[in-house]
């Protein structure tokens, strides 16, 4: 047996476990979930504190005056009364002309929405310039007010006269004549006398008057003889 020679021995497997790529990979989606979830939350909290935030009020509103009377243009009059209003989000002398009535003379103001505003329409009556306070926008004439007259009223309609219908005469009908019953003719016959009972009341008859007439020249003798026998003596 050789002593130089040497057992074999297989090299050593080192792991690398901070080099793994499986264990990176694995640390990248850790973080990549975080930052979606962080996302996540950041815009539901936006959302939510959106939804819960004031709505924001148009800064102007279009007030519509009806003045007492007409003194031409650029020339209002006092006291107004209110007639209505519009809030809009920028300035508009036509926003409300709408509600001008017509054949009224108004003047359309336009103010900053606020609590002066809110009082102001609250009142319902402009005195004059200022009074009660006012928010006019600037610009003066044309831009933050202006008089004008409504539109002519159209003329009321003409009611329609209600046409009464002509009644339709109902048809008299004549009642139908009932027939007149024709008489019945009853014929009554003579009774055909029967020979024999004829033939025996006509020989009673015949006795009856002999014996009648004999009656009677017996009387008439006896008349006779009781005067002759008068006469002898």
């Amino acid at each position: 047996m050789n002593s130089t020679s040497r057992s074999t021995v297989p090299p050593r497997t080192i792991h690398d476990h901070g080099s793994n790529p499986a264990r990176m990979l694995g640390g990248v989606l850790v973080v990549l979930c975080l930052v979606v979830l962080g996302m996540f939350v950041g815009v539901i909290t936006a959302a939510i504190a959106l939804a819960d935030a004031p709505d924001e009020e148009p800064g102007y509103v279009t007030v519509v005056w009806a003045m007492p009377s007409w003194a031409g243009p650029q020339t209002p009059t006092w006291p107004q009364t209110l007639v209505g209003s519009v809030t809009t989000s920028a300035p508009d002398l036509t926003a409300a002309a709408e509600l001008i009535p017509c054949g009224v003379p108004v003047q359309v103001d336009i103010y900053l929405a606020g609590p002066t505003t809110d009082a102001l329409l609250a009142g319902g009556v402009l005195y004059g310039p200022g009074n009660p306070p006012e928010s006019l926008i600037p610009g003066g004439w044309g831009t933050a007010y202006t008089v004008t007259q409504g539109p002519a009223c159209e003329p009321e309609p003409s009611p329609t006269p209600t046409v009464t219908p002509t009644p339709t005469p109902t048809e008299t009908v004549a009642p139908t004549p009932s027939p007149e019953p024709t008489p019945t003719v009853t014929v009554i016959s003579d009774p055909v006398p029967d020979v024999a009972v004829l033939a025996t009341t006509g020989i009673d008859a015949g006795w009856g008057l002999l014996i009648a007439l004999a009656t009677i020249a017996a009387g008439v003798e006896l008349v006779w003889f009781v005067r002759a026998a008068r006469t002898q003596r």
